[in-house]
């Protein structure tokens, strides 16, 4: 006799076939893999339950968070990640403040940049003095709120609050007076006049001397932006690296880019709503003196600052930039 080939077939108990009832399908051993010849009714109805009520669960948790989130008006999200950080504060500690962070603003400077302010929009006939002071006394009665909740502030330029306040004040007023043009020819001058207050100086090199000793002049950088954080004026610093070796863009196309960090500005508040107000070009950033000391050394520089965050908040209304990363075009 020849053997028989097997087929899917559908197996079934004999107390199923005694019984009135259809019998139970269920899969049986085969030589054939196509499941073509399974019945739809194959299916495990407790694995269907279970999918269904999977589904049903989360459905569920979707409409509550939903619901929560309509009804009460507040971000779950963040809700969740405040009480987690409260109960385990050995992994998450407390946030330094920027004042923290950063050394004692060195207040003789800070008075000789907000002073120079006036001077240099004075000298370049933007506005006079007298009607320079008399408009700001009226921006500090609209914007004193933007920068206090409460009456008892510190009237001084060491309190890093009173500082923001004032200089935004006043670059306000000025910036009312300019053009582009005008604002850029500001930036510079009054970068060049608070310059002379800092010890480190920008040297004079030739464009080859610039192309082929790239890490002289980025050393010049970094020791500004090291008096920069001696100064309280930031709180650190990160310049990314540069590649001006044989064969890089700088060395063979005579340009390439620059990116440098500045953390936690003393003058960043104002810096921010100065450029809000599209008056980026003169708000008060380290970029300022870092795009005058290359051009002091022969290097061509345009430049756009980035606001960033460094931690991280759930609620977008709640963005508190802590740093500025500053991406510069050089070409010599």
């Amino acid at each position: 006799m020849g053997k028989k080939k097997l087929v899917p077939s559908v197996c079934t108990s004999k107390a199923a076939s005694s019984s009135r009832r259809r019998p139970r399908p269920t899969r049986c051993a085969s030589n054939s893999s196509n499941d073509d010849d399974i019945n739809e009714e194959d299916e495990d109805p407790e694995f269907s339950r279970r999918v269904f009520m999977a589904g049903i669960s989360v459905t569920s948790v979707v409409t509550a968070v939903a619901g929560y989130r309509f009804i009460i008006g507040e971000d779950i999200e963040s809700r969740i990640y405040t009480r987690f950080t409260k109960r385990f504060p050995r992994f998450f500690p407390a946030e330094k403040t920027p004042e923290e962070r950063r050394k004692p603003l060195n207040v003789a400077f800070a008075k000789s940049y907000f002073a120079a302010v006036e001077e240099v929009a004075v000298r370049l006939n933007l506005i006079s003095a007298d009607e320079l002071r008399r408009e700001e006394q009226s921006v500090k009665g609209r914007a004193y709120n933007l920068f206090f909740d409460n009456m008892s502030v510190a009237e001084d330029l060491s309190n890093a609050s009173w500082l923001n306040f004032v200089l935004y004040s006043r670059l306000h007023v000025i910036s009312q007076k300019t053009s582009p043009k005008s604002r850029i020819e500001f930036a510079d001058q009054l970068a060049r006049s608070t310059m002379q207050k800092l010890k480190t100086t920008p040297f004079r090199q030739t464009k080859e001397e610039a192309k082929l000793n790239s890490e002289r002049w980025i050393r010049n950088i970094e020791d500004l932006l090291h008096e920069l954080v001696e100064l309280g004026w930031i709180s650190g610093f990160r310049i990314e690296e540069f590649d001006g070796g044989p064969g890089s863009s700088w060395q063979d196309e005579s340009r390439a880019s620059l990116t440098i960090y500045s953390f936690d500005p003393v003058t960043l508040q104002a810096a921010q709503l100065i450029g809000e107000e599209q008056r980026e070009e003169i708000s008060p950033k380290p970029s300022g003196w870092i795009k005058a000391y290359l051009k002091d050394m022969g290097i061509k520089a345009t430049m756009e600052d980035y606001y960033l965050d460094d931690a991280y908040r759930p609620d977008p209304d709640q963005f508190k930039p802590s740093q500025l990363a500053t991406q510069f075009d050089l070409s010599v």
